[in-house]
């Protein structure tokens, strides 16, 4: 090992160390008389190079291996204070000046940055000049980067709007969501900064700049306006997209409890759900919270052939139709397994189900239908007469596959009240689960939300409708065998206690 003779040598060795063994080592050099110089020189170093000791919190450490793994689109989504635009300033710094290696992983090791080592383009969009930019970001940047690394220039109102790194190369560019969208076209750089929730244009201009030299897309922001990134970001399946989202106030260990509380008590309970929870104030009412997609998420599995499998459709006439597929357990824990959503009549519909049924070999006896679709073409006659309705169509074509079709319950109050206990389950262990490969399904119990009427909006809800439905059959796990011998022994003339499940 080389020998540490320098002052200089001295500080780049003990940054690398971890903590306790920084500790050991400057106990090691008081003891050589060294250490008052050695941490006066010490403290000076953190000053002027604050981001190279950043320590992210688990968070921070999230967005941070995302980044690293190569997303092209990487979302931090929280309450106030939570250090979002502190590991903005600092991913940027480390962009700028770490030379190709992230500067905070020095403790464990350093890694390879996804960013080029120089002559990189940054774009950071603001809110506005006055106050965002001028006040926020520019004392933020200040703070952050490494006294010395940079020079800036100023724009036409004064604002530190240039920014450049002589040693790598690198560029930074402010810009804010008034300027016109046609300013953020015509740009190509590699990476774009939003701390602010941006309009859907001026993010889509910008993303654009970053086709060419593959960058990347970082937004730090609480959710208070914009709920179209729920829909298009944060929801999106894409696999190039990372999230980490709804950091409460609370996860910041550097804050104070009161003062969060103090805060808090001055918010509406709206303000309180994106401000201090790390919600979306656009999702203030959600019907079903207790869903989590960490949580009732998950991989497909192949079903035993023993569990029984219930049909759900949500039949429309100029929208696709909605049928979900549920299987349940031996412990009456329901998965939604599949879901078709398509434009179809009442026969693709039965086609659909008789499908899933002979691909899969699933156990499917009972399907269940809006009751809308009873009489639903009492209007239209032929020169043939009444045309048969769609429940009609499709229960002819699934009895002879041994398929029953019946109406399913309108009883919302009650299938919204078995769904959140489902979630929830008994001992907090969730009795309903959803395989991934239900998107839209997903999408819909996320946005789905009460009206002012305190009522679930009758939009976007095909699948809840069904959902709902489904905790209405009563319908639970039976054992086929015993099934079978109940028919056996009703066969010969005796009645034993009434058979109850499926």
């Amino acid at each position: 090992m080389k020998k540490l003779t320098t002052a200089a040598e001295r500080i780049e060795f003990i940054r690398t160390l971890s903590p306790k063994a920084r500790k050991a080592a400057l106990l090691l050099l008081d003891k050589q008389g060294k250490s008052l110089k050695l941490n006066a020189t010490l403290s000076r170093h953190r000053a002027l190079n604050k981001c190279m000791y950043f320590e992210p919190q688990w968070y921070q450490q999230k967005a941070i291996d995302l980044l690293s793994a190569g997303k092209k689109t990487v979302v931090m989504q929280g309450g106030n204070r939570c250090g979002k635009t502190a590991l903005g300033a600092v991913v940027i710094s480390a962009a700028c000046v770490g030379k190709g290696f992230w500067p905070w992983t020095l403790v464990k090791g350093a890694v390879k940055s996804p960013f080029p080592e120089k002559d990189g383009r940054i774009r950071i969009i603001c809110r506005d000049w006055e106050h965002h930019a001028k006040e926020v970001m520019v004392n933020k940047l200040k703070e952050w980067f490494p006294s010395g690394s940079y020079t800036t220039k100023k724009n036409n109102v004064g604002i530190d709007t240039f920014w450049y790194f002589k040693e790598t190369g690198w560029t930074i560019e402010l810009m804010t969501h008034i300027q016109d969208t046609d300013s953020h076209e015509g740009w190509d750089g590699d990476i774009v900064w939003f701390d602010e929730p941006p309009p859907r244009d001026k993010f889509i201009a910008n993303k654009r700049g970053l086709i060419d030299r593959s960058g990347v897309a970082f937004l730090s922001f609480t959710a208070t306006s914009e709920s179209w990134m729920l829909d298009e970001i944060v929801l999106n399946t894409d696999k190039t997209i990372g999230c980490v989202t709804e950091i409460p106030m609370t996860e910041n260990k550097y804050l104070a409890k009161k003062d969060i509380e103090s805060f808090s008590a001055l918010l509406t309970d709206e303000e309180r759900i994106a401000r201090v929870d790390g919600g979306w104030l656009n999702l203030a009412g959600l019907v079903l919270k207790e869903f989590k997609k960490e949580v009732h998420v998950v991989e497909e599995f192949k079903i035993p052939s023993d569990w029984p499998v219930v049909v759900m459709v949500d039949i429309h006439v100029t929208t696709p139709q909605a049928i979900g597929y549920y299987a349940v357990d031996k412990y009456n824990r329901w998965y939604q397994i599949d879901e078709t959503f398509v434009n179809m009549s009442a026969e693709g519909i039965a086609d659909d189900i008789i499908e899933h049924k002979r691909k899969h070999g699933w156990r499917m006896k009972e399907i269940f239908i809006d009751p809308l679709a009873k009489g639903d073409m009492a209007y239209v006659k032929n020169r043939l007469g009444v045309v048969d309705d769609s429940f009609t169509v499709i229960s002819n074509k699934l009895r002879g596959e041994g398929m029953f079709l019946s109406v399913g319950s309108k009883d919302k109050d009650s299938g919204v009240r078995n769904l959140q206990q489902l979630l929830v389950g008994v001992n907090k262990m969730p009795s309903l689960y959803f395989f991934a490969r239900c998107e839209k399904t997903i999408w819909e119990i996320q946005r789905w939300t009460y009206d002012d009427k305190q009522r679930p909006r009758k939009e976007n809800d095909h699948f809840m409708e069904n959902l709902y439905r489904m905790t209405l059959t009563g319908i639970k796990y039976q054992d086929p065998r015993v099934i079978s011998d109940y028919v056996k022994q009703a066969a010969v003339g005796y009645k034993p206690m009434k058979a109850v499940g499926y």
